[in-house]
């Protein structure tokens, strides 16, 4: 592992927080819109990727193409890496469902 990487799983440990009682690893630095964590991954160009894509890579390598990085905890927040796997839209899809998440918006007009 290079210098670099090293140098940034250090800066990434410093923005979760280990919940002892779940396991989870809960994200505490910054969010994108839709709540889920972001890390910077070098210079401004080089843009962020989601921390729990971060953190799944960092555990086991590069992501699978097109493939999606899942919550087998539920917790969005999370960064655990033993809480994530590799999977698709459509198990993603069905977890939502299982954990009850999913929002289907209000569509029967005005009330």
């Amino acid at each position: 592992m290079g210098e670099a990487m090293i140098d940034q799983y250090i800066r990434f440990q410093k923005k979760f927080v280990r919940i002892p009682e779940s396991g989870c690893w809960i994200w505490m630095g910054g969010t994108n819109e839709n709540g889920y964590g972001i890390f910077g991954v070098g210079t401004r160009k080089q843009g962020v990727i989601k921390a729990h894509r971060f953190s799944w890579a960092h555990k086991n390598g590069l992501i699978p193409e097109g493939a999606k990085i899942l919550h087998e905890c539920g917790v969005e927040a999370c960064v655990n890496p033993d809480h994530l796997y590799a999977g698709t839209m459509k198990q993603n899809t069905a977890d939502t469902i299982r954990m009850g998440r999913l929002k289907l918006p209000d569509n029967r007009g005005q009330k």
